[in-house]
């Protein structure tokens, strides 16, 4: 089942606090979000978790342009002290009389240089990897809703569905286990993990880190075949 995102409350869901899901009992969790885990949400409940926490969908921002990218590498005030160094560098050059190269000078831009350029490529990885996720999410899901299995787009799940998940499925949403099923998951994309990872319904402690949270499956990941 969807808990809520991470920036849900306390009071957003009752008296639990829902962010911690993997330490809580999944009944517990249906009887705070009003999820009959026979049936799942009705139509009505549907649109009011919708209308409350909104869609299951990163949000959407316009790709900087690389050069708007690269320039902003050097709106640093560490980058401001180089450049300072390196005007300083280079009049000390020119009135030296300039006969041999400025290597302190020379040194100082390649550093300025090297500093933007491993910084672009770094935020060019990362706006690359929110894109990849995105493109994750944008497959199906299938959850019950009034008693009925539904196959809809990932980006309509929303908090409290109850999701079915089969061998090979990719996960809509981070979800808490609510039965005994045995299964694994692929979890590379989330952790580096290469191997399957085995998944329980059983509560775990608050602290648990995210990798080790055995009763959650997490968007992005997929069931091993």
């Amino acid at each position: 089942m969807s808990p809520p995102p991470d920036s849900a409350s306390p009071a957003d869901t009752g008296t639990l606090d829902l962010r911690r899901a993997h330490a809580i009992e999944a009944d517990a969790i249906c009887r705070s979000l009003g999820t009959d885990p026979q049936v799942g949400l009705s139509d009505e409940q549907v649109a009011s978790n919708r209308a409350r926490y909104g869609s299951n969908a990163l949000e959407a921002r316009d790709a900087t342009p690389w050069w708007r990218a690269l320039a902003a590498q050097f709106a640093d005030p560490l980058v401001y002290l180089l450049l300072g160094a390196l005007a300083i560098s280079l009049v000390l050059w020119v009135l030296d009389g300039g006969e041999h190269l400025p290597f302190d000078a020379i040194a100082i831009a390649a550093i300025v240089v090297l500093n933007a350029v491993i910084g672009f490529v770094q935020e060019s990885r990362a706006e690359q990897a929110v894109a990849a996720l995105q493109q994750l999410n944008a497959g199906r899901a299938v959850v019950r809703r009034n008693n009925t299995e539904v196959d809809i787009a990932s980006d309509e799940v929303v908090v409290g569905d109850l999701l079915i998940l089969g061998e090979g499925d990719a996960v809509a949403a981070d979800a808490r286990i609510m039965i005994p099923a045995g299964i694994q998951t692929l979890e590379a994309p989330l952790t580096g993990e290469s191997t399957p990872i085995p998944k329980d319904e059983r509560s775990v402690p608050s602290e648990t880190p995210v990798a080790d949270r055995s009763n959650m499956v997490f968007s992005g990941t997929s069931l091993a075949a």
